[in-house]
């Protein structure tokens, strides 16, 4: 369980695609933490299907 002070590692490039939209972007050095259950947002799917190798 995170803190508002735990630190959290972020990727020094930029992916691809953004699964998640803008719902993990930093603002003001930080991330929301989202309020939905799981991991508090949904993927989106077209970005999956983008990528997808079945």
């Amino acid at each position: 369980m995170g803190t508002a002070d735990t630190m959290i590692e972020w990727r020094y490039f930029d992916l691809e695609a953004q699964i998640y939209g803008d719902e993990l972007a930093l603002k003001h050095g930080r991330v929301d933490v989202p309020q939905g259950p799981g991991l508090g947002i949904d993927p989106d799917p077209d970005v999956i299907s983008t990528y997808l190798n079945a």
